[in-house]
């Protein structure tokens, strides 16, 4: 492990720890080694609760100037900051990031951006009044069918 200067890390977080890697084999799980390890660039600074998983191979990297609020998972060769992801990106809680993220703000799991999401959450709470239209109309639909096979 290697914690750049100037970083700052908050109570409880975990840095280091096993990824959660297994394989399946007749049945039962084995444990794949977590050998590699985790690199943190300087001006970092990780919140509290913070967990940061080391690598399986090779190293999970925290870039340079990198800010990671409380409560965040960084899952196993994970890299972050420079020449990663790009400045200006902002994630939203219980959000799934994967593969590289352009600037911007994004939220939800899938990760989609915040506005997307916002949209989405709303249309969302309406789904069981939109079910319920959806087969009013159906029926209509069947009605105005048999009617006209008639």
């Amino acid at each position: 492990m290697k914690i750049g200067s100037r970083v700052i890390i908050h109570s409880g977080a975990v840095i280091g720890s096993d990824g959660f890697g297994y394989v399946m084999e007749k049945g039962m799980h084995y444990k794949i080694p977590q050998v590699g390890g985790v690199i943190i660039g300087d001006d970092v600074e990780i919140g509290a609760n913070v967990t940061i998983d080391r690598a399986t191979t090779g190293n999970t990297i925290i870039g340079r100037g990198t800010k990671i609020d409380n409560l965040v998972q960084i899952a196993h060769n994970v890299k972050i900051g420079e020449n990663s992801i790009d400045d200006g990106v902002m994630v939203g809680a219980q959000s799934g990031a994967m593969g590289h993220v352009k600037k911007g703000i994004y939220s939800g799991s899938p990760m989609i951006p915040h506005r997307d999401w916002l949209k989405s959450i709303a249309i969302f709470a309406k789904l069981p009044e939109l079910n319920k239209t959806i087969k009013k109309l159906e029926d209509i639909i069947k009605n105005i069918e048999r009617r006209e096979q008639r």
